[in-house]
């Protein structure tokens, strides 16, 4: 293997461990934090609280999660197929646009509602 090769993929690692450490921190501390006043008995005391049925809560999310992940997979599929297949008038503008909006990070957007 040539070193371009090498220093190639050594840089494309890199750079994938720097994604990892700045996606996985925030877990770490949450996880950390979570444990510092109760430990374990944190979450045994959310589990078998007799007010909360847990199941019942996780099996909402999963069916809100999922019925979610269908309609917005059924609705983008409509609109990338009439990006790829369909000619019309400004249709650069419009993908310039969505691609715009998907640059920006909801917490970007989202954050300025929750301060004073």
């Amino acid at each position: 293997m040539n070193t371009s090769k090498i220093g190639t993929k050594f840089a494309i690692y890199a750079i994938l461990t720097f994604f990892l450490i700045l996606w996985a921190y925030p877990v770490y501390v949450a996880v950390t934090k979570s444990f510092n006043v109760g430990g374990l008995n944190n979450y045994k005391a959310v589990i078998t609280n007799k007010n909360i049925n847990y199941f019942r809560v996780v099996f909402n999310s999963l069916l809100i999660s999922i019925a979610t992940t269908l309609i917005v997979v059924l609705i983008t599929t409509l609109g990338a197929y009439a990006f790829s297949k369909m000619r019309f008038h400004g249709r650069n503008v419009l993908y310039i646009l969505l691609l715009a909006c998907l640059a920006v990070p909801a917490a970007a957007v989202t954050s300025p509602m929750f301060l004073p």
